[in-house]
């Protein structure tokens, strides 16, 4: 049976920068996301940023956690994974350090990001991926799971 629009079933939420300057989403459906999958997708500036310094950026950016990520688990209750994808973000700009922040800085940002979702959501594997280089593949992070 095919899945349309009203059947398919997501398996993964995933956590980008919605910026559409670098076409993360499409690399992302290159890269990442197997053919005849569907990932549910939940694409804002910053991406996992906010997830990794929420004390550093808008108010607004908390909703995020405390409303669509829920909803989109609750919505969606095939999801059993939530995927992180972080880059060379522009967002850095609006933290304190600035863009001081190292490629390694930004993989550890996920990991954080990782962390903070695995705390929330117990049940729910979380994964991270680094966009390296424009066009390139991405760098799977390794998250440890820390113990509940």
């Amino acid at each position: 049976m095919n899945e349309t629009e009203e059947t398919r079933t997501a398996k993964k939420l995933i956590i980008y920068c919605s910026d559409t300057r670098v076409d993360l989403w499409k690399r992302i459906k290159k890269h990442l996301i197997p053919a005849g999958e569907w990932w549910q997708p939940l694409g804002f500036l910053g991406g996992a940023i906010s997830l990794a310094h929420s004390e550093h950026l808008p108010l607004e950016y908390a909703v995020l956690m405390v409303k669509q990520i829920p909803f989109a688990i609750r919505k969606f209750p095939t999801i059993k994974e939530v995927v992180l994808v972080g880059h060379d973000c522009g967002y850095y700009e609006d933290i304190p350090r600035g863009m001081n922040f190292t490629v390694e800085d930004k993989e550890k940002d996920l990991r954080k990001a990782a962390a903070l979702l695995r705390r929330h959501f117990p049940n729910m594997k979380v994964s991270a991926f680094f966009a390296e280089k424009k066009d390139s593949e991405f760098k799977r992070i390794k998250c440890r799971r820390t113990k509940q």
